[in-house]
């Protein structure tokens, strides 16, 4: 298995030589003693909705999060990487593992995954896949702002000139 870091702002994905502990979040103790990196694997059905506190307090001496795409089809993961990005907070490495096709990495990256696990992608095809869209419509964990912003940005100043 390889892993992957995506860079959005570079439109790269370069091959990630971290090593992380991995831990199941119910056996994790924030307040254990440590001398590596540790990520923790949160399960595709956890609500993290319901968790958020615990979450919050659990997750601040956590190097990484692994979510789980048991199946390509299955996007809960990308629900999860947007509420530990936006309503969590996690600031650290979010690791998309499983069934990955190369067509979810701009996704994953605007959700908030910086590392892809997987065993059917390059680099090169991650760093293309990057580059295939430059504007979108909605906003995302990724800061981007959409396209409709950007036009009612442009349309106010052009007003204001006109005035």
């Amino acid at each position: 298995m390889a892993m992957f870091r995506l860079d959005p702002w570079a439109k790269a994905a370069r091959c990630d030589d971290a090593a992380f502990r991995e831990v199941e979040l119910a056996d994790f103790d924030p307040f254990a003693a440590r001398d590596e990196s540790v990520a923790v694997i949160i399960g595709n059905d956890a609500d993290l909705v319901a968790m958020t506190e615990i979450l919050r307090a659990r997750l601040r001496s956590v190097d990484a999060v692994i979510l789980q795409f048991p199946d390509f089809r299955d996007g809960r993961a990308y629900s999860q990487a947007r509420l530990l990005r936006q309503r969590i907070g996690f600031e650290g490495d979010i690791i998309a593992r499983g069934d990955v096709l190369r067509d979810q990495a701009l996704l994953m990256a605007r959700c908030g995954f910086t590392i892809v696990e997987t065993d059917r992608s390059c680099a090169a095809d991650l760093a293309e896949s990057l580059l295939e869209f430059s504007a979108f419509y909605q906003r995302a964990s990724d800061g981007q702002e959409p396209v409709w912003s950007l036009r009612h940005e442009r349309s106010a100043q052009s007003g204001r000139a006109a005035a």
